[in-house]
């Protein structure tokens, strides 16, 4: 007989939790107050093939250390050009005064990707009072196949949802396999990249 409620049991629990049933799903509940969150967009990262000669002094990834005193903000920038002298990567970021108000220095490494066209800033977390600004640049890459409409720069929490930033403005230009991003709103330091 034990043995008998305990299945029955079982069966009334993995029926209330099943997916088609909605005794513990308030989704399908009529009331008011419950609603749903729309789904985050699906954006993948906007990538261009890899060639040897291609290569910014020959790493997939460039990085750099970089410092700026808070009490006034600065620029910093990185600039490269591949071993071809064919594609080159420009990188400025713009840090306002104060961004950090608990901070009079901030230091930070920014890696710049050229086959994923993204940009990390570490150490992630950080947070800002106030959001940085970033210009990115990338030339002679191959975008054929890409439409110049569809290409966002976004924050990606994991591969294939994120975050579209707003900016001043995205340019590309599929010709001369161009594309920029001007003034894209850094609010915090992780990987950052045009996608679509």
């Amino acid at each position: 007989m034990k043995q008998l409620l305990a299945l029955f049991t079982i069966g009334i629990l993995f029926f209330a939790c099943s997916e088609n049933t909605n005794l513990v799903d308030p989704l399908d509940q009529t009331n008011s107050t419950l609603t749903t969150q729309s789904p985050q967009p699906t954006l993948n990262w906007l990538s261009t093939p890899s060639s040897k000669t291609g290569k910014f002094v020959g790493l997939d990834q460039v990085a750099g250390v970089k410092m700026i005193d808070l009490s006034v903000g600065g620029d910093v920038s990185a600039n490269f050009v591949s071993a071809d002298r064919k594609k080159t990567i420009s990188a400025t970021l713009h840090v306002p005064a104060h961004a950090l108000k608990d901070r009079s220095y901030l230091t930070f490494y920014m890696l710049i990707d050229n086959e994923k066209l993204s940009i990390k800033f570490l150490p992630h977390p950080t947070t800002f009072d106030i959001p940085l600004k970033l210009d990115l640049e990338y030339t002679g890459i191959d975008l054929r196949g890409v439409d110049p409409k569809k290409i966002y720069f976004a924050y990606l929490d994991d591969p294939t949802t994120g975050f579209i930033i707003s900016n001043k403005y995205i340019y590309t230009d599929v010709k001369t396999g161009t594309i920029r991003i001007v003034d894209g709103e850094i609010p915090h330091f992780s990987e950052y990249g045009f996608v679509r």
